[in-house]
């Protein structure tokens, strides 16, 4: 891989690590006791790319799916507790250093983005896409070129970092971008899934990946 002028990073459980993995996507259906594939088109359409409020978006789902107990999910629903990752500080700051340009790009609810200035990030991050600000969610291949075409540069110079194979990885792959699927645990990790994908367990190993040297 020739080294990138722009690094891409997802954030939910890739910079930063959530208590509620799933997001409020994950909390609203298990409320509604319903997969989130059967509901994904609605879910993207009022949830992550709409910028709405919270109770106009799950009244807007409840109603179209015949949901009668809309304040219910409401009151019920905490904010997912968030900190950040030990290997993302030391990552951003090498890459800042060697002229990279960083930004975020996340699938995300417009009550769910936490400033990431409270972690200390706007220091290395230029941009930060939000799926309710493009209007299109990943994997969608119109998500990436909105990205690609503010940060205005060619889709092989650009590196997106990511959690999810199918969401971050694939969708970048498709839309001519370099990929890397984050692993955390690599506990789960059936690699036949992940032919030709590079695969890594932690940030740090983006330095290597580039060929940097610390």
């Amino acid at each position: 891989m020739d080294r990138p002028t722009v690094v891409s990073f997802d954030i939910g459980n890739t910079l930063i690590k959530l208590s509620n993995a799933k997001g409020f996507c994950g909390y609203f259906s298990e409320q509604l006791g319903i997969e989130i594939s059967e509901i994904r088109d609605l879910l993207n359409k009022y949830f992550l790319c709409a910028n709405d409020t919270i109770d106009v978006a799950v009244k807007n789902v409840c109603q179209e799916i015949g949901c009668n107990f809309p304040q219910k999910i409401l009151d019920n629903f905490k904010q997912s507790e968030a900190e950040l990752f030990d290997d993302v500080i030391p990552l951003l700051k090498m890459l800042k250093a060697n002229g990279i340009r960083i930004i975020a790009f996340s699938n995300c609810t417009p009550w769910e983005a936490n400033g990431l200035d409270e972690y200390g990030l706007n220091d290395y991050i230029s941009k930060v896409y939000y799926s309710y600000n493009i209007g299109v969610a990943k994997p969608d291949i119109r998500a990436f070129q909105y990205v690609q075409n503010d940060v205005d540069v060619h889709p092989n110079q650009i590196l997106h970092i990511g959690d999810t194979l199918g969401t971050d990885v694939k969708g970048a792959l498709a839309a001519g971008w370099n990929a890397c699927l984050l692993n955390r645990t690599l506990k789960i990790f059936d690699k036949s899934l992940y032919k030709d994908i590079i695969v890594i367990d932690n940030l740090k190993l983006i330095i290597d990946l580039l060929g940097y040297t610390v």
